[in-house]
């Protein structure tokens, strides 16, 4: 019986050994990079190449908050040399960590793919950036076209809203510098886009609002004036084309699911961050609904006051434009409610696309022990409802 016992477990062991290692053959180390207008993002984890999944929780996730979009409106189109050089020693201490998380899973190889967005497309200088990168770092960025990266923001919601039909999901991406609303139509994705970001929101705010300088991503613009609210919501619809057919149809379906995602200075996250603390929660659940009275009760705390109010309720700076911006987009798309959840941009989708993974595209680096201690730059997730019926987003202001 003792030797019945033993060859069971001699057994147990051999076949586990042979998931491992069946597992590790076919599963390697991707970093994904997603340069947006308004941060730099990167997630590290192990694909499944076979399947094209990711296996398991990540080997590391970093975001760094860049103010492109500002920058760029400030400096008459261009990029400045001083972002310049805190872009390249950003990405190179990313490329550093992601070698280092490799190496402590036992990884000989980390791939590399980075894109970049928005600001890039419109910067005079975008892809000599991007170049200066790839000479000093071996990093390969791709500008994306801004209807790529609508579709690269559907995969990231299909990776994160798994439990959802693809004929009910619609993935609203939002960013610095544009936004996107994606969804699949007879096999073929179909692509709101928008043309305009928080970033964007902002630099209406302080140069045509106030005709001030424009506001810098260290820069809050509190207060926020009811007068400026209600004129920022106008220019903000100046902005917007008009609502397709598709989306229009897809958005008064009752199974719809309006996925949304991010982490940081997300306009998504912001919002969510500021609600959670208001129920008196310390983060944001697996998955959050937040609906318009929700963003309507964001603004109407947080109007008019100064950073020391958003400081002392552990709330970001930057949530009252976040909801003023959001607000005034699902009031125009008539959109009730929307989901969301805390993401690395659109690193998720980035890791499995298979586009963005062909020869001549990615890059490939051998992994490495730490030389130092690395710190890991901690993130803002310390932010965090008397109900009345949603009201039209300008009667908010009574006094105007």
């Amino acid at each position: 019986m003792k030797q019945f016992k033993s060859f069971l477990f001699f057994l147990f062991i051999s076949n586990a050994c042979f998931f491992h290692l069946t597992l590790a053959a076919q599963s390697i180390v991707r970093a994904a990079i997603d340069f947006g207008s308004g941060a730099v993002k990167m997630q590290v984890g192990m694909v499944d190449i076979e399947n094209n999944c990711i296996h398991g929780t990540p080997l590391l996730t970093k975001q760094i908050s860049l103010g492109l979009t500002e920058d760029v409106a400030a400096h008459a189109g261009y990029i400045s040399a001083e972002m310049e050089q805190k872009a390249l020693d950003v990405l190179r201490d990313f490329k550093g960590a992601a070698l280092v998380a490799a190496a402590r899973e036992g990884q000989p190889l980390v791939h590399f793919t980075a894109i970049a967005t928005a600001v890039f497309r419109a910067a005079s200088n975008g892809k000599d950036l991007l170049n200066k990168i790839e000479q000093q770092l071996g990093i390969r960025f791709q500008i994306l076209p801004q209807e790529e990266e609508g579709k690269l923001g559907f995969l990231t919601a299909a990776a994160l809203f798994a439990d959802t039909p693809e004929a009910a999901l619609v993935a609203w991406d939002s960013g610095n510098g544009s936004f996107q609303i994606t969804a699949r139509e007879e096999g073929q994705y179909v692509v709101y886009q928008g043309p305009l970001g928080h970033g964007t929101v902002r630099t209406v705010l302080s140069k045509d609002i106030r005709n001030g300088p424009i506001l810098q991503t260290y820069e809050s613009g509190n207060p926020v004036l009811p007068t400026e609210a209600v004129e920022l919501i106008q220019k903000i619809h100046g902005f917007l084309p008009p609502i397709p057919k598709w989306l229009h149809a897809r958005l008064r379906t009752e199974k719809t699911v309006i996925a949304t995602f991010g982490g940081g200075e997300s306009i998504f996250a912001l919002v969510a961050y500021a609600l959670a603390g208001l129920k008196g929660a310390k983060e944001v659940g697996k998955q959050t609904v937040i609906s318009v009275l929700d963003v309507q009760r964001v603004i109407e705390i947080y109007l008019e006051q100064r950073d020391e109010v958003f400081d002392a309720a552990g709330v970001h700076r930057k949530t009252l434009t976040s909801a003023v911006y959001l607000a005034t987009l699902m009031e125009y798309f008539g959109i009730d409610k929307i989901h969301f959840k805390e993401s690395i941009g659109n690193a998720p989708g980035m890791l499995v696309d298979p586009q963005l993974w062909k020869e001549g595209v990615s890059t490939t680096f051998p992994a490495r022990e730490p030389e130092f201690c690395i710190n890991e730059e901690a993130f803002l997730l310390l932010q965090q409802t008397d109900r009345h019926p949603p009201r039209p987003l300008l009667s908010l202001f009574p006094r105007i």
